[in-house]
This record gives C-alpha cells, sequence and structure tokens, in this order.
C-alpha cells in the first residue's frame, strides 16, 4: 500500500496536469471565437454541447457517473461561452 503522501502527491501532479489542460482549452475557445465572430456564429450551439456532453458520458462509462461527468462538462462548456461573451464584438 502506497504512503498517504505519495498519494498526495500523485494527486497534486494530476491535478497540475488537468489545470494545464483547462488553460490549454480556453485558449483554444480564444481561438473558436475569433473564428465565430469572423463568421457571425452564435456564441451558444446547444446541439454541440449535448454532443460534447454525450460523448464524453459514453468515454467514462463504467469508470466515473454520468452525473458526474455531465457536470463537470456543463461548467466546462459555461466557462467557455461566458470567455466568448467576454470575447465576443
Amino acid at each position: 500500500m502506497k504512503d498517504l503522501n505519495d498519494i498526495r502527491k500523485e494527486l497534486d501532479s494530476l491535478d497540475g496536469e488537468l489545470l494545464q489542460m483547462l488553460i490549454n482549452r480556453q485558449e483554444l475557445v480564444k481561438e473558436v471565437i475569433a473564428y465565430k465572430n469572423e463568421h457571425s456564429l452564435p456564441i451558444r450551439d446547444r446541439k454541440r454541447e449535448q454532443e460534447i456532453i454525450a460523448d464524453k458520458i459514453n468515454l467514462a462509462a463504467g469508470r466515473l457517473s454520468a452525473d458526474f461527468v455531465k457536470n463537470i462538462y456543463r461548467l466546462i462548456i459555461d466557462e467557455s461561452c461566458r470567455l466568448q461573451k467576454k470575447l465576443k464584438k
């Protein structure tokens, strides 16, 4: 069995990776809003949002609860939309 401190170090490392991935994702969202501005597209695409969530629920099936995945991705998508609104011209 691993020592609690070792487990926490692994968790801290994973948390750092998750944070970096979220930062990278937000950078891509900036590219999305530039494209949407250029092509006069709306910020929200509810169909796409539902597809993303359904896809992630399927990918995590049996390993994470559907509610957990849905809640996490709802937060991620909502934050992306807030950023897009902030940057919308």
